[in-house]
Parts: C-alpha cells; sequence; structure tokens
C-alpha cells in the first residue's frame, strides 16, 4: 500500500494494513529492501473464500435397561432407575457464507445457527425445541464467574445468544432474520419508543438504497415474542460510590442495559448519555442483583463553565439500568409483537409508524404511533408524532440511597385510552438559499399528553401540554433579534408561560467594540400540586444592556431593568447592575455580575489562573435572585434548586502520571441548601502500578426523603505486570439525617498470577457492609472470597489440575426482592471447594478424580443467629484405557453424600468403546448403583446393560 516501515537493528518490523475482502486491493505485497535495493517480495492474498462455513456439532444416544431392587425409583426420583430408557442430545453450531463465485459479495447470505437439545428422554429431544429457560438470556460465560482460571487464557464469546434451544440469524447486506434473543431499542420516535430484550422471531429489513442524507430509504423491523420475562427499570442518582443493588435478584443473566443520564437540575432533561459495558465499566452479579461501577459515580456533575458549578448547583447523574426477571411462579401467560417501519418518499418526505401489543400479566398494553417529516435541509424540517396507549403497561423504581431502598413510580395507564401529540420545526435561512453563514434560525414545538399516555421514557399522571417558539434572525451585519416562548400546561405541576425578545446591535468604536441590547420579558406562572413554583401570577420586564471591549481579551457590561407591569401576587424585579469579562494575564481570567434590585443582591463572578497545561485553579460564586421554583417534571425527583452557589477548586497536573483535583460547593437559599466537597487522585508512577482516590463531602436535599448528609471516599491501587495482576480499592459513604442513619463500605480485590505459562492461580476478595442505626434487619452486605489455582502445562500435558475454593455470604437489602418473590430475605453462606485432576499413568492409561464440597447455611429470619446448615460432599474417580487406535476402556465410580439428610447414594460403570472413523465410537457397557436413605429405611440398587454412541464434527 505504498507503506514505508521502520526496521530495527535487529531487522524486526510491525506493520498493519487494512485490506478489501475483495478485488486487487485484498492483496498485499511485501517489499524489503536494503540500500536501495530489494532483497526480499512476498505476496499474500486475504480474499475470503465462497462458501466459506465454520462447523462443529455432537450427538449423544444411550439406550439400556436397569435392573432394580425396591422402590428404586419412587424413592430416588429417577424414571431411570427402573426399566428400559432411551436418552440422547443433539447440538452443533455453524457459522458461513453463502455467495456467488463470481467474488462479488454483494449477494452474501451471512449464516448463524445453532440447536442444543440438552439431554433429554429421545422422544422430547425435538419436540420442544422453544422451551425457554429466561436464566441463559444471553449468557456470558465469564471465567471469574464460573472457574477462576481455565489457565489456558482463553476467551469465550457468545455468538448465539438464545434462552431457548435453538437459534438462527440469517443476513444480507444490512437486513436480518434472528430466531432467539434480540433487543428491541427503537428511538425514531419521540412518543413511542420500544426497549425490551425479547426472545422469538425478529426480521429486520433494510434497504440498499440511501437519500442524498445518508439514511435507509426503507426500513422494517418487525417482532413476535413469548418472552418469559418481564421488564424493570430502575434509575440510581449518583451516590459517589459504585455499589447499587437491584430492586430484584435473580435477574435473568445478559439482559441487563446500563447508561449513565446526566440531567438537568431544575427540569429533569437528559443533558448527556452514555452507555455502559460489561467488564469495560462495570461487574454486574445476576444472582444477587448487584452492580458495581469499576468508578465512582458522584452526587453532582459540573455544567460545563469554566467554574463548573459557578451558576447553578450542578446537574445530577444518574444510574440508568434495565433489565428481565423471571416472574415469581409459573410460566407468563402472553405474547409481545410490535415493530417499526421507515420509508422515504425521495429525500424529502419520511413515513413512520411504531406498534407494540404487550399481553403479559397486569401489564397488557397496546401502543401505537406513526410520524412523518418533512425534511427540506438538515436544518429545515417539519415533523408530526401521534400516539396512543391502551393500558397499563410497565412502570419504574427510583433510589437515592444506592438501592437500599426505591420509591415506586407506577405507571399511569389504566385501561382507558390515552393519546399523545407532537410537533415540531425548524428552518435554516441559509441552507435554504444555499449559502454559508448565518441568514437567521427557527425552531417550534407542540407536546400534547393526555392523562395516563404511557410509553418507554414518558409517563404521564395528569394531562400536560407543552409549547413554544424560538427564531433568530439577523438584521444587517451587526443588528440581530432573537425571540422565544414557552408554555406549559399540567394538573400537576401547575401553568407557566414564559416569553422573550431581544434585540442586539455592535458596532465600532475606536479601537474596539460596543454592543447594544434591549429585551422584554413575560412570565405568568399558576402554581400546581407538585414540584412548582410558589408565585402566582404574571410580570412583565423590560432591560437593556450595554457591553464595551476595547480590546479582545477585556469587556466591561452594565444593565438595568424594570417591571412594566405585574400582579398583586408577584413582587417588582426592578435590577441593575454590572460585569466585567477579561483575560488579565496569560494564565488568568476573570469574569462576573454584580445586580442588585427587588429580588434581592445577585451574584455570578469566576476567576480562573491556569497553571499549566491541564492545570488551574478557580473560584465562583452565583446567587440567583427570585428564585423559588424546583423544577416542572412531575417525575423529576432527582433535582431541586437552591438560591446560591460558592465554588472554590483546583485541577493540577504535576505530569503525565500524577493528577489531582479538589473542589468546594456551598448552596444555600431557595428549597435545596446544600454542601458538597469533593477531592480526586490519580497517580501512576510507573507503567506498573496506579493509584487513584476520591472523596466527596456535602448535604443533599431530595424530594422524597429531604435534607441529609452524604460523605463519601475512595481509594484505589492497581499493579500489572507480564504475568501479574492486581487490584484493590476500598469506598466508604455515609449519609445521616433526621430520619437517615447508614454507612456502607466496600472493599474490592483481584489478583492473577501467572507464575509461568504452566502455572496460573486467581484470587477474589469482596466485602460490602451496609448498616442502619435503626437495626440490623436493615442492613444489606455481601463477601465474596474466590481463590483458584490452574496447572495446564505447556510442554508436557501428563498432569493436568484445577482447584477452587469459593467463601459466599449475602444479605440483600431489606426491600430486595429475590427470585422466589421474598422481601427481608435471610442470611446466606455458603462453601464451596473442588479439585479436578488428571494424570497419564502410560500413554495409554489416564487416571482421573474429582472431589466437590458444599457447605450452605440460611438463618432462619433475616435478623436470627440461627442457621439450618446443608452439606453435600461429590466424589468421582475414573480411569481411561486407550487399548489402540480403534479401541477405548474407562470404568467410573461416583459418590454423593448429603449430611443433613444422612443420604448415601454410591455409582459405578463400566464400557469399552469402538471408534469408526473419525467422527464416531460406540460403546456397550454396565452401570450399577446402591442407594440408602435413613429417612425411609429401605436400600434398593439399580442396575443394567446401556449402548452408548457418540458423535462430532
Amino acid at each position: 500500500g505504498g507503506q514505508v516501515v521502520p526496521v530495527d537493528k535487529n531487522g524486526r518490523f510491525a506493520a498493519q494494513q487494512i485490506v478489501a475482502r475483495k478485488g486487487p486491493a485484498s492483496k498485499l505485497d511485501l517489499v524489503i529492501k536494503r540500500d536501495g535495493k530489494i532483497i526480499h517480495e512476498e505476496s499474500q492474498s486475504f480474499a475470503v473464500k465462497r462458501d466459506d462455513w465454520f462447523v462443529v456439532g455432537q450427538g449423544d444416544l444411550t439406550l439400556g435397561r436397569s435392573f432394580s431392587s425396591g422402590p428404586a425409583a419412587d424413592v430416588s426420583g429417577d424414571t431411570l432407575a427402573q426399566g428400559s430408557f432411551a436418552i440422547g442430545r443433539a447440538a452443533f453450531y455453524a457459522k458461513g457464507v453463502i455467495g456467488d463465485e463470481d467474488g462479488d459479495d454483494s449477494d452474501d447470505i451471512r449464516i448463524t445457527a445453532s440447536v442444543d437439545t440438552g439431554e433429554t428422554l429421545v422422544k422430547d429431544l425435538f419436540s420442544n425445541l422453544d422451551r425457554k429457560d429466561p436464566s441463559q438470556l444471553l449468557r456470558r460465560l465469564n471465567r471469574d464467574q464460573y472457574y477462576p482460571t481455565y489457565g489456558d487464557n482463553s476467551t469465550l464469546v457468545e455468538d448465539a445468544p438464545t434462552q431457548g434451544r435453538f437459534y438462527l440469524k440469517v443476513a444480507k447486506d444490512d437486513s436480518q432474520l434472528v430466531l432467539g434473543n434480540f433487543v428491541t431499542n427503537f428511538n425514531g420516535a419521540e412518543l413511542a419508543q420500544l426497549d425490551r430484550g425479547l426472545f422469538g422471531a425478529l426480521i429486520d429489513i433494510n434497504s440498499d438504497q440511501v437519500t442524498s442524507f445518508g439514511e435507509r430509504t426503507t426500513q422494517i423491523t418487525a417482532f413476535a415474542s413469548d418472552p418469559g420475562t418481564l421488564p424493570a427499570r430502575e434509575e440510581f442518582r449518583g451516590t459517589g460510590g459504585s455499589l447499587y443493588f437491584l430492586q430484584r435478584q435473580d435477574v435473568s443473566i445478559g439482559s441487563e442495559r446500563v447508561r449513565i443520564e446526566t440531567r438537568d437540575r431544575n427540569t429533569g432533561l437528559v443533558i448527556e448519555s452514555r452507555d455502559l459495558y460489561p467488564q469495560q465499566d462495570y461487574d454486574f452479579d445476576p444472582y444477587q442483583g448487584r452492580i458495581t461501577l469499576l468508578t465512582p459515580l458522584a452526587s453532582t456533575v459540573a455544567n460545563g463553565s469554566t467554574v463548573r458549578e459557578g451558576s447553578s448547583t450542578g446537574n445530577v447523574p444518574v444510574l440508568v439500568v434495565r433489565y428481565e426477571y423471571t416472574p415469581l411462579v409459573g410460566d407468563l401467560d402472553g405474547y409481545t409483537v410490535g415493530g417499526r417501519a421507515t420509508g422515504w418518499l425521495g429525500d424529502k418526505v419520511r413515513f413512520g409508524i411504531t406498534g407494540q401489543r404487550d399481553t403479559v400479566e397486569d401489564a397488557a398494553q397496546t401502543l401505537l404511533g406513526t410520524d412523518v417529516l418533512l425534511r427540506l435541509t438538515a436544518g429545515t424540517y417539519i415533523k408530526g408524532e401521534v400516539a396512543r396507549t391502551d393500558g397499563p403497561g410497565f412502570g419504574q423504581s427510583n433510589s437515592v440511597d444506592g438501592g437500599l431502598s426505591f420509591i415506586d413510580i407506577a405507571n399511569p395507564g389504566t385501561s382507558a385510552k390515552a393519546k399523545a401529540y407532537r410537533a415540531e420545526g425548524g428552518v435554516n435561512f441559509a441552507e435554504l438559499a444555499g449559502k454559508s453563514g448565518d441568514l437567521g434560525k427557527l425552531h417550534a414545538y407542540y407536546e400534547n399528553y393526555e392523562a395516563g399516555f404511557a410509553s418507554s421514557g414518558n409517563l404521564t399522571p395528569s394531562e400536560t401540554t407543552r409549547w413554544g417558539a424560538a427564531a433568530s434572525i439577523p438584521l444587517g451585519d451587526a443588528v440581530s433579534i432573537a425571540a422565544k416562548y414557552d408554555e406549559l400546561s399540567s394538573d400537576n405541576t401547575g401553568d407557566n408561560k414564559t416569553g422573550s425578545v431581544d434585540l442586539a446591535a455592535s458596532f465600532a468604536a475606536g479601537t474596539g467594540k460596543v454592543t447594544t441590547k434591549l429585551g422584554l420579558r413575560y412570565e405568568d406562572r399558576t402554581p400546581g400540586t407538585l414540584l412548582n413554583s410558589v408565585q402566582d401570577g404574571s410580570r412583565t420586564d423590560a432591560a437593556v444592556e450595554v457591553e464595551y471591549a476595547p480590546s479582545k481579551n477585556v469587556a466591561v457590561h452594565a444593565f438595568g431593568q424594570a417591571t412594566l407591569d405585574h400582579d398583586a401576587a408577584r413582587q417588582r424585579n426592578n435590577r441593575f447592575g454590572g460585569g466585567l469579562t477579561a483575560q488579565l494575564t496569560e494564565k488568568m481570567s476573570v469574569s462576573g455580575e454584580v445586580s442588585g434590585g427587588d429580588g434581592g443582591l445577585g451574584a455570578d463572578v469566576q476567576l480562573n489562573r491556569r497553571l499549566g497545561e491541564g492545570s488551574e485553579a478557580y473560584v465562583g460564586y452565583a446567587l440567583f435572585a427570585d428564585r423559588t421554583d424546583t423544577g416542572l417534571d412531575s417525575q423529576n425527583i432527582f433535582t431541586r434548586s437552591n438560591r446560591g452557589t460558592l465554588t472554590v477548586g483546583a485541577r493540577q497536573r504535576f505530569s503525565d502520571s500524577l493528577s489531582v483535583y479538589g473542589e468546594n460547593r456551598i448552596g444555600f437559599g431557595g428549597s435545596a441548601p446544600s454542601l458538597t466537597r469533593g477531592f480526586g487522585l490519580q497517580f501512576e508512577p510507573t507503567e506498573k502500578i496506579s493509584i487513584n482516590g476520591s472523596f466527596e463531602n456535602g448535604r443533599i436535599d431530595d424530594v422524597s426523603t429531604g435534607v441529609f448528609r452524604r460523605t463519601a471516599g475512595s481509594l484505589g491501587f492497581g499493579y500489572v505486570t507480564e504475568g501479574v495482576r492486581f487490584g484493590s480499592s476500598v469506598e466508604m459513604r455515609k449519609e445521616k439525617s433526621a430520619t437517615i442513619d447508614q454507612t456502607v463500605w466496600l472493599l474490592r480485590n483481584d489478583f492473577s498470577y501467572e507464575v509461568d505459562p504452566s502455572w496460573t492461580a486467581l484470587g477474589r476478595f469482596n466485602l460490602a457492609r451496609a448498616d442502619q442505626a435503626s437495626g440490623s434487619v436493615n442492613a444489606a452486605e455481601f463477601t465474596e472470597a474466590v481463590a483458584g489455582l490452574a496447572f495446564r502445562p505447556v510442554n508436557d500435558e501428563r498432569f493436568n489440575a484445577l482447584v477452587r475454593f469459593t467463601y459466599f455470604e449475602d444479605l440483600g437489602p431489606v426491600g430486595q426482592i429475590t427470585g422466589s418473590g421474598q422481601t427481608e430475605s435471610p442470611k446466606q453462606r455458603s462453601i464451596i471447594f473442588s479439585a479436578d485432576a488428571n494424570y497419564d499413568i502410560t500413554q495409554k492409561l489416564t487416571l482421573g478424580a474429582k472431589y466437590g464440597f458444599r457447605q450452605g447455611r440460611v438463618s432462619v429470619t433475616r435478623d436470627s443467629d440461627i442457621f439450618v446448615s446443608s452439606d453435600a460432599h461429590l466424589g468421582v474417580i475414573r480411569a481411561d484405557y486407550r487399548v489402540n487406535q480403534k479401541w477405548d476402556a474407562l470404568i467410573e465410580g461416583r459418590a454423593l453424600w448429603v449430611t443433613l439428610a444422612d443420604d448415601m447414594r454410591l455409582g459405578a460403570l463400566g464400557a469399552i468403546y469402538r471408534h469408526i472413523g473419525d467422527n464416531v465410537k460406540v460403546g456397550v457397557g454396565y452401570s450399577l448403583s446402591d442407594f440408602s436413605d435413613d429417612l425411609t429405611d429401605q436400600s434398593y440398587s439399580s442396575h443394567g446393560p446401556f449402548l452408548n454412541i457418540l458423535s462430532k464434527f
């Protein structure tokens, strides 16, 4: 490709080249020169073969007859203990491409398929392939979750996600058919969003033709599902820590979808959203319903200005978790069908329709929506939407303390139908004229939600109407006018009408520049019953502002405003003041404004000093006048406001390896006085060592709990070399108020040590404690300790061994719902040990052994220290003898002992196998079992011959 690659003194080099799948570009030519002369040439083709497939499969069939003495089948519960039987298993995975021999990949069809019947009776082998196991949804086999190490550093990828027994995906270009698990995430319409993780059938058709804006001219997606699970949506305000308990345990594995939303404190609107990914951003325990972020989530975040909290109390980070869970008992009686289709008429008009019918449980709902978009340019368009819901749908739950307590927000939908309408439009005059620059912009919107409308992200307990318009138009090169009007009406939040007009003009004054502004603002408030201003009535204000900038580094301004008209319940808003923005030196800048008037003193001052690249110190003060409203979003329980904020902070980057930050924020007045302090450290003295820490302290005001004090801190250490990985962190969070007194501790440790290519060790120790002063019944805690060792020789695999030890103790939050539907779940403690080993005594004889031990303890009640124990031992020993290339023999013995029942079960079998070709072997053998059970005081045995056929491909 024309690359010039440097070569070291030993003649070694590394290069990367991206090549095409077909054509001349799919061949890579390597030319090595020395002193300008070619000394080596090589060519390699990377063209993909037509009809290229990867297939793996296996089959297992066992026919046998059992003879028993005593009531073997009745007492053991094993139907195979007496009489004839036929059991089997069939499984395969296939992935490949079907294409034309001419090399044109535009006609390629890509197929991924899998079937795994599991071991069952032959008569039922293929009769119930759609039987679902919700716990297997999108299952990822995590080597740390199951066996602490496999000793070979392998990576497992789930390419055929399904909670049923089969999976099929047929893809051509960007279109596909899926039979298995899929996620519906349709956000093309604001009112009718679909967001579920389902099992069933999905067809997704995307046309090859695209518009001039790069969008598919036709898109059709439809799905049908017998889900077997219910959806949950939970929102957590950042706590300054990384440990969050879901409301439910026994979550469907792999169904979680996690993101962090930054929301405006006053309106609750989402300003920024970032998806999180497992292992990269968080660890998830689906059985205990617990998410651990790899980076703590703060209570507030900066709003993006130079002083992050300079003019507001800061925005609110919210952890949003959506997942699926299995209902308490039995199967779900219902189905889910839906989809979305869009089509473009040329480049200008797009039609869309969205629908979903859900008949599951008490949340049965029908959602229908349609939308149309008329677009002339990227910024000139008209969009309209209509949607209707019929039925309650699903609600959500919110928590401000990391999941120790929840507020359930029921979906307001009822059996009655509810509609929603939305329209918006925009005009960019420069784009319409085909010119650059700013010739003016317009934007308008209208929304109406009937009471009870309920779709994903839109819960409307009372009828709400919101509409507004905005325009900015230049009147020549130096004059511009801007106007804006917004109106909101809701039974819960009241009514609010706000309109403004601003006229700005600029002209030269000597070497400087003068800008003048005239403004007129009208506001009319009517209090509602929830989260609204206490002020009632209208007010009209007018203002004039003059700014003078003698140079590009300095600007001063002064303003005055007066109330032209106001209702008796509204106070006047006469105000005057001035401000300064200046780059005082190369490193120091200041900006600020101070004003006085009827609403009291107001100020917004920011001083910033740049200490170096990536380092600065700052101080900011903002004081709001006449600030008594708390936002207008009835579902926004995370945001409150205050009257003033003082911010002092610094960020210092000492080197590439060390940086620190610190910040203090004081908010006072209004409805949400607060005091928060945050400190952080990131230190990487070497490539092997990293240290990080953070501290946060302050008062938080929440609509559900009132004001409480929070202190949170974390400290982490990491060490990484070629053979060693170690990470440790400790976190603490304490919250206290008149009604809350709780402390949460989290300790995390992970260790991996590759002694050499043959020996690998892994360890993990996690500890969490969440205690409330009101009593241990409200506590939440878990302890997890894992140690594993693998001996997997590289050069001589005569002996192989895996050893694992696990200790687990769990006490979920008092309100967390277990898989069996319990709340206030009891304490659980478990010890699990297992060891596996194989030893090749000779080239023909291999001896294998396994020992497993489980000790389980469950408390009688949540606050009881009396436990019920259940211990079990498992032992297996086996010998495999390779007679020659065609014949194998094996003998195996097993013992299972449950101590509480004093129940011992013994078993043994022997078999001889004949290989037929490379893919099949057939064996005959004899199995015998001896069972004893003191509860029945009956002894019995079961024995008999069997025929076993195994195949692999």
